[in-house]
């Protein structure tokens, strides 16, 4: 897959055990989002293939991004449909972790709104479900 050149690009889910090749997120609006400086002929910090793979791969780690892993990845988990999933961690992070910036400015309603594989995700009716369900705690 040849991701250089796609000017727009900023979101980009990679499994962790994948390594991107070199200069794979070249002249991207990822790229210029990253840590990495361009410089003439070296518009992917070439030779730090490492560096950008573990750069790529950090901007949702962490628990405080566990729902902007689960937004913007494919999600294949039968026990729990990804709608539960998503409400489990607003449930247990808050409503607040929707808003939540990773380190490229995106936010889990930024990830579900662009991920073509989550299109039936009724964010309204899990804030529904979320205020129903604290309301009942009061």
């Amino acid at each position: 897959m040849q991701l250089r050149d796609c000017e727009k690009l900023i979101i980009l889910n990679i499994p962790q055990h994948t390594v991107l090749g070199e200069n794979v997120i070249g002249y991207t609006a990822l790229f210029d989002a990253s840590p990495f400086k361009k410089s003439v002929g070296n518009d992917n910090a070439e030779g730090d293939v490492d560096k950008v793979n573990g750069w790529v791969k950090s901007i949702n780690a962490g628990r405080a991004l566990a729902l902007h892993r689960i937004c913007c990845s494919t999600y294949e988990n039968e026990a729990l449909p990804i709608s539960e999933a998503i409400y489990q961690e607003i449930k247990e992070l808050g409503l607040q972790v929707l808003h939540i910036e990773n380190k490229i400015g995106i936010t889990p309603q930024k990830y579900l709104a662009e991920n073509p594989y989550l299109e039936n995700i009724d964010e309204r009716e899990m804030l529904k479900r979320y205020i129903v369900e604290k309301m009942g705690q009061m």
